[in-house]
């Protein structure tokens, strides 16, 4: 009920003819294009290097299951600060955005002393060099992302268990990184991103206190965070879906937009991964306030936890993969065919997002582009030449 209330609309199609006289008994075919909702996967940077077979069914795959992609820009050693990766993560960005493909940049703090550089922990005892430093790699970081316009940026990663900067003489540093990155690209909405949050049974919380307090924190503060990530990494310890959507509901007092960052279960039940990927994908597209659900890879032999994957090393897809297409291509797609009423008008209730509608009466056939969206006026008229 809350997919039909919060994710469909209705679209009203009038015909017409070349007078302007409404054409009855028009077949009217209104094919879904693409969702208005992001369903993505994390892609690493050897997605866009030439790699034969695994490059060309990489991205097959892809483009068959989705229409958003996650880009590393990590800033340790082994990230950003490593020249070779760093022209690996900016080749990433630039063909996404080339190729017109909405994407999400993870994450350009990571402030724990395992995913730092070398160079700030040397800085420590001096707050002021550190926070300097810091804020320069936000700054080119902020600079290289702006005009590539990634719909998303996870600016910081993990508050809860990163606190290295609160400890050790910047309590304000993350905050002034925000509102940096934020004067560099005010229309990039910035994501904060933590885990143990929606899995391990939905009992976490003093996770989920913290979370809160800690967005409270930042409002209160006028800083700008634009963005709610909820990784969703799971083993056996599986959340009932309404827990799932209790959790989700108690940040939507937040009135900010909420992804899914990194879902995946590493198991190797490969049916009740499937069940439950269907299940989870249900409940948090049904709440309002989600955006964007992103899969944390899809193939075992590119995957940080290989059993979480979708597709084998051969490419033979799993039952978490059948799952998934089926939901967002099947479930939650609308492919319908609807004819003209005596007054050349046909309405229909479908997901929103982009579409193709073609309208056939006799011999004379015409196909257009539309947008269904929730703020539109979602009236189309199609005149038969």
């Amino acid at each position: 009920a809350r997919i039909e209330a919060h994710r469909k609309g209705d679209l009203v199609i009038s015909v017409l003819d070349a007078s302007g006289v409404p054409v009855q008994n028009a077949k009217i075919d209104v094919k879904m294009r693409k969702h208005a909702y992001g369903f993505g996967t994390f892609t690493n940077h050897d997605f866009v290097k030439s790699d034969g077979s695994k490059d060309d069914t990489i991205h097959k795959q892809f483009g068959q299951l989705f229409n958003l992609a996650t880009a590393p820009v990590y800033w340790a050693d082994w990230g950003w600060q490593n020249p070779e990766r760093r022209a690996d993560y900016m080749a990433t960005g630039q063909y996404l955005a080339d190729q017109n493909i909405p994407w999400r940049a993870h994450t350009i703090m990571w402030p724990g002393e395992r995913y730092m550089p070398q160079v700030v922990l040397d800085l420590d005892g001096d707050p002021e060099k550190q926070r300097e430093w810091v804020l320069d790699h936000v700054r080119e970081v902020m600079t290289f992302l702006d005009p590539l316009a990634p719909m998303a940026i996870d600016l910081t990663n993990e508050p809860r268990t990163n606190q290295y900067f609160m400890k050790r003489g910047n309590p304000e540093l993350v905050s002034d990184a925000f509102r940096l990155a934020h004067s560099i690209a005010p229309d990039i909405p910035l994501f904060i991103n933590d885990y143990a949050i929606l899995n391990g049974g939905g009992v976490n919380t003093g996770n989920i206190e913290f979370y809160k307090n800690w967005i409270d924190d930042m409002q209160a503060r006028d800083v700008p965070v634009g963005g709610i990530g909820f990784q969703a990494h799971f083993s056996a310890d599986l959340t009932a879906p309404q827990r799932v959507y209790d959790i989700i509901e108690e940040f939507d007092r937040f009135g900010l937009p909420i992804h899914i960052t990194e879902f995946d279960i590493d198991t190797l039940d490969e049916e009740a991964q499937a069940d439950y990927t269907r299940d989870f994908l249900t409940v948090v597209f049904s709440h309002p306030r989600t955006e964007a659900f992103v899969m944390w890879g899809f193939w075992e032999g590119d995957h940080w936890k290989p059993a979480g994957a979708m597709f084998r090393k051969d490419w033979s897809p799993k039952p978490n993969a059948a799952a998934w297409r089926d939901a967002v291509y099947g479930t939650f797609w609308t492919d319908e065919i609807v004819n003209s009423g005596a007054s050349g008008l046909a309405a229909l209730r479908g997901f929103y997002g982009d579409y193709d509608v073609t309208v056939t009466h006799g011999r004379q056939s015409k196909t257009v582009q539309t947008t269904l969206s929730k703020t539109g006026d979602n009236r189309l008229t199609i005149v038969l030449d």
